[in-house]
């Protein structure tokens, strides 16, 4: 459980108080802290056991002696559903997806120049997203999975003041 306070700065006593269902007390925590800030906390956890009463828990909270905060949860025994999980993808499944997506741009300055390449991902056909700088690309190839090329695409209208573009490509 994690209390947090607004208080002074400075050394501070927070003790922690579990409580059954019964009201009866079943364990305290004490931390001498020293804040080096008006905020501060702490974090209190209570370990399970397969043998702990039923019901209404609660923690108390007192910092200096005050009393600092409250909070109640229940234990149960239902069985809770475990969620639906989805099976993890198989490395070659996750390839295939991904690689659908990336592209890689080849880069040609205004004087002709082939520039580095640079990457991108296609969420959908025809919408590149670029994180790279592109600001001396005059255009834009994009190379397709197969090894075949894209038809070029200008990237001059489509940077924002980095450098970064995404366009659409034909």
């Amino acid at each position: 459980m994690l209390f947090q306070w607004d208080g002074v700065a400075g050394p501070h006593r927070l003790v922690a108080q579990w409580r059954s269902p019964d009201n009866a007390a079943t364990s305290v925590s004490a931390i001498d802290y020293v804040a080096t800030a008006a905020r501060f906390g702490a974090y209190w956890s209570l370990p399970l056991s397969a043998t702990m009463q039923l019901g209404t828990w609660s923690i108390e909270a007192t910092v200096d002696g005050i009393p600092a905060g409250r909070f109640t949860f229940e234990i149960t025994d239902v069985t809770v559903a475990s969620p639906q999980t989805k099976p993890l993808l198989t490395q070659a499944v996750l390839y295939e997806r991904l690689s659908r997506g990336f592209v890689v741009l080849r880069r040609t300055s205004k004087a002709g120049r082939e520039l580095d390449a640079t990457s991108g991902f296609s969420p959908v056909p025809g919408l590149i997203y670029v994180s790279n700088r592109l600001e001396s690309a005059a255009t834009l190839g994009r190379v397709v999975r197969d090894g075949g090329h894209g038809r070029s695409a200008s990237s001059g209208s489509c940077r924002d003041k980095r450098g970064h573009a995404v366009f659409l490509a034909g």
